[in-house]
C-alpha cells in the first residue's frame, strides 16, 4: 500500500479513534469525579486514594487531548488531495503544460505593458 492508501484507510478509522478517546477520556474523569465526592461525604478519602485519583485524571485528560489532536476525515481526504496534486505536478507532462502557460502569460503581460 502506497502513502494515499494509507491516508484513505486513517480517514475512516479517525472518527472511531476520536470517538473512543473522547468517551474513555470522559469515562475516566467522571469515575475520578465520583470516587473524589463519594470518598468525601463519608469522610474516607486517605492518601493513597488521592494519589490514584489524581493519576487517574491526568490519564483522562490525556485521552481527552489525544481525540482533540487526531485530525477529522475531512482533513485527512484534503491531505490525500495535496499528496495526488503534488504527484501529478511533478510528472513531465505537467510541467510542461505549466512551462507553456507560464510563457504564454509572460507574453500576455509584455503586450499588454506595450
Amino acid at each position: 500500500m502506497n502513502n494515499l492508501s494509507w491516508l484513505i484507510y486513517f480517514a475512516e478509522v479517525a472518527g472511531n479513534i476520536k470517538f473512543f478517546f473522547n468517551f474513555a477520556g470522559i469515562l475516566v474523569f467522571l469515575t475520578c469525579l465520583y470516587v473524589m465526592i463519594s470518598s468525601y461525604i463519608e469522610d474516607q478519602f486517605y492518601d493513597k486514594n488521592w494519589k490514584k485519583v489524581i493519576i487517574s485524571t491526568a490519564f483522562g485528560a490525556i485521552l481527552v487531548i489525544v481525540s482533540l489532536i487526531v485530525p477529522s476525515q475531512k482533513v485527512i481526504y484534503m491531505i490525500a488531495a495535496s499528496e495526488v496534486g503534488e504527484q501529478v505536478i511533478k510528472t513531465p507532462e505537467a510541467k510542461e503544460v505549466f512551462d507553456s502557460l507560464k510563457a504564454r502569460i509572460l507574453d500576455e503581460l509584455k503586450v499588454e505593458a506595450k
